[in-house]
């Protein structure tokens, strides 16, 4: 009866402990937040040499070819990862600059946490070319109010091609398929 006790709560306590480090991403209450974040905005605005506060494993390219739905991935490089905001943009054709792209739940920035990972689904507006801009940068303190890009501010561009979902071209890729197996079973 103690064993089954000791192990019901032992049960219990991970379980909990489990669902309250579900989330790996949160969403900023906008308090400590960036003063100046015009320089994000700016279509002018140069990426980073490196990846130096967050690493990008998806997309891993600067140009890919996508579904309209696409996954984006990073790890914190941080020693604080809760220091860490992670904002995603896209450009805007008519006014010529970034503008906030949210995800699938509508939301367009995200504070990394104490895991420091970011996974987010995102839902291109249309077919052909998508410009992205994933933005890292620490949150502001009472010393610093700036962003100063390869300081405190991290940059990646990515263009994105997004395939047309049309009905012939998956009919076709399918007939493809199917020759590319047969012609693999009868070499």
């Amino acid at each position: 009866m103690y064993k089954k006790m000791c192990s019901f709560l032992t049960i219990l306590i991970v379980s909990a402990l489990m669902l309250s480090t579900v989330s790996f991403s949160y969403k900023m209450d906008g308090s400590g937040d960036v003063v100046d974040d015009e320089i994000i905005y700016s279509k002018d605005t140069k990426p980073t040499a490196k990846q130096f506060l967050v690493t990008i494993t998806t997309p891993e390219k600067e140009k890919v070819e996508s579904e309209k739905s696409y996954v984006i991935c990073g790890v914190s490089k941080d020693k604080d990862p809760d220091s860490i905001v992670v904002r995603l943009l896209r450009y805007d054709e008519e006014t010529g600059t970034y503008i906030d792209f949210p995800d699938s739940e509508g939301d367009t920035r995200w504070e990394l946490g104490r895991f420091g990972v970011l996974i987010k689904e995102i839902e291109f507006p249309k077919d052909g070319i998508n410009k992205i801009r994933i933005v890292a940068y620490k949150k502001s303190t009472s010393k610093v109010k700036t962003l100063v890009r390869g300081e405190n501010l991290q940059i990646t561009d990515y263009t994105v091609s997004v395939k047309k979902d049309d009905i012939t071209e998956k009919i076709k890729s399918g007939i493809q398929k199917i020759t590319d197996f047969f012609k693999g079973i009868f070499k």
